[in-house]
């Protein structure tokens, strides 16, 4: 796809208002996983609000976990091909961090009810209606109602962002992806669930090869990539997070022209790839075919409604989740001087043990942790302080 002309225009306003009388007509858009070990390796995926590294505030050591939230990025088949073409029109050296996508309703339900709590904390004197209507400009309500679902629970939005990498890290990258594609070995996802189902039937060279380069891809990513400056973290709850905060001032200071400059960067490459993106917040754009996106873009209707995980996802995400806890253990154990095979490896299996070693490896020649990263922290969703 050939770029837009300039990147860097400033971003138009948009009008969503409305969005839930956009009728739906479904399109059956399967969803599939994004990030690592799926179709999509080359989209980097950081799950916030299931706490995978430090700079999420829903870890379980910071007493915010969120029940029901899952470490792997879930969205609509198409949404994820256009998320490789927007990345493709980043300047050279900058990429996506995926934050979310699909969402439960039961993740949907806990945002929701901490941001409007935090509201009436702070401003006790609002009705119950202005109360959710202040809060709905952050945070969806959950709905399951098939003619106005929550919009993340469509598998058609997305949270992400825009990391910088160094030449040398940028140049590794092109050079995994290139030795990935060069690959021999089965990148459907579903190669991955079934193998969940039987975890100890060793896979061939080219796939164990492909498991080494995908993990120091997510290394290089998360620990030497550097988050845009934004002006606001992700998940700011104030008016400062609006798409077009930065627009507005007739003369900027020099610290408020870059933050002002990535959204644009980042809104004008995606919507270029058919997204549009949301008026309260930066990191947040929907698909065409979701009721908002087809508000944003004057389309008669929308075509993606609610979605539930298939067994084929859960099944998935339980793979992922064991290999990350996994991870987490046996680095514990390493760097503790422990050199015995944690529970749960069995000795018969020692190519498992093998792999993990090589990747921990990896972390540990770059001083760094499996749930470690660079990029600037969270924000938990709420009614902010002032910045």
């Amino acid at each position: 796809m050939t770029p837009p002309g300039d990147l860097f225009t400033s971003i138009p306003h948009l009008e969503v208002s409305g969005w839930k009388d956009i009728p739906i007509v479904e399109n059956n858009d399967r969803l599939v996983p994004i990030g690592p070990f799926t179709g999509y390796p080359t989209l980097f995926t950081n799950s916030i609000y299931f706490g995978e590294r430090i700079d999420s505030p829903y870890r379980a050591d910071k007493g915010n976990e969120l029940d029901g939230a899952f470490i792997t990025i879930f969205a609509r088949r198409s949404v994820a091909d256009r998320l490789l073409v927007a990345q493709s029109l980043l300047p050279p050296g900058h990429r996506f961090v995926v934050y979310d996508a699909y969402r439960s309703l039961q993740v949907q339900r806990a945002l929701y009810d901490h941001y409007l709590e935090s509201l009436r904390e702070s401003r006790p004197e609002l009705s119950d209606d202005v109360l959710s209507e202040q809060t709905q400009k952050y945070t969806a309500i959950p709905s399951g109602n098939p003619t106005r679902p929550s919009p993340h629970n469509t598998g058609g939005s997305v949270d992400l962002a825009v990391v910088r990498l160094s030449s040398e890290d940028e140049a590794r990258i092109e050079e995994i992806d290139r030795e990935l594609a060069e690959l021999p070995y089965e990148t459907d996802w579903s190669l991955f669930s079934r193998r969940a189902q039987n975890p100890y039937a060793e896979p061939d060279t080219p796939a164990k090869k492909a498991y080494l380069l995908e993990m120091e891809r997510m290394l290089i990513m998360r620990d030497g990539g550097e988050l845009l400056d934004y002006g606001t973290p992700f998940d700011w709850g104030g008016p400062e997070a609006a798409l077009r905060y930065y627009e507005e001032p007739q003369s900027l200071s020099p610290e408020d022209s870059e933050p002002r400059n990535n959204r644009r960067l980042q809104h004008n490459a995606l919507a270029a790839a058919g997204f549009a993106g949301y008026p309260s917040e930066w990191w947040h754009v929907n698909a065409p075919e979701s009721q908002s996106g087809a508000q944003a873009l004057g389309l008669p209707r929308a075509h993606f409604g609610g979605q539930e995980l298939g067994e084929a996802h859960l099944e998935f995400e339980h793979m992922r989740r064991k290999h990350h806890a996994s991870m987490l253990e046996q680095f514990e154990r390493v760097t503790s001087g422990d050199p015995h095979i944690p529970p749960g490896y069995r000795p018969e299996i020692p190519w498992v043990h093998e792999l993990h070693r090589q990747a921990l490896q990896q972390m540990l020649d770059r001083n760094a942790h499996p749930g470690s990263t660079r990029l600037r922290a969270a924000a938990i969703i709420a009614t902010p302080a002032p910045i």
